[in-house]
């Protein structure tokens, strides 16, 4: 079990597994019901992607999140992450758990496992705008946002994205997605 001491977890007995490479492809079935589902093999095939999966006492999985640690500058979605720098994304919390700190407590130990087993300091995520939750979770943790995206969707396809003071098209700009 990871250090809780940081967040005050509502849960009494709570486990954390990291995932990486085949483990991620062994357990896809913990992603079936996720909007990444179709993601989990080919962030199997990159041995700098991991997932911190977090588990209740009965093995009902509470929660995720997964991290990168780049060895060249890597793009998600339209975000630069470079070598020495780690990258939070795609974090989730099974509805049945939510209202029990698990988000800023995801985050916590996700940027923890990056600082120990990689020596990087300089952690970074992009938080939609109008994702309060995300949004609370991050200031309880005083994690360090990237940026505050602002997302515009259109038959739930990504249009527009807004950070960094910049528009970025992303209808047909084919990137790397892990």
């Amino acid at each position: 079990m990871m250090n809780t001491e940081k967040v005050d977890l509502k849960l009494k007995e709570i486990q954390c597994i990291v995932l990486k490479g085949d483990s991620i492809a062994e357990q896809k079935e913990l992603f079936k019901d996720t909007a990444i589902k179709n993601l989990i093999i080919e962030r199997s095939r990159n041995d700098r992607v991991f997932c911190l999966v977090c588990f209740d006492k009965d093995k009902t999985m509470a929660g995720y999140f997964w991290g990168i640690v780049p060895t060249e500058r890597t793009w998600h979605d339209s975000i630069p992450i470079d070598k020495g720098q780690g990258f939070l994304f795609n974090g989730y919390v099974n509805p049945q758990f939510r209202g029990n700190n698990i988000f800023p407590f995801l985050i916590n130990e996700t940027s923890q496992y990056i600082k120990r087993h990689y020596q990087v300091n300089e952690i970074i995520d992009v938080v939609e705008k109008q994702n309060i939750a995300s949004n609370k979770a991050h200031n309880k943790v005083n994690a360090k946002i990237y940026s505050k995206n602002i997302l515009f969707k259109f038959l739930g396809r990504n249009l527009i994205s807004l950070y960094r003071k910049n528009i970025i098209l992303l209808l047909g700009n084919k990137r790397n997605r892990i």
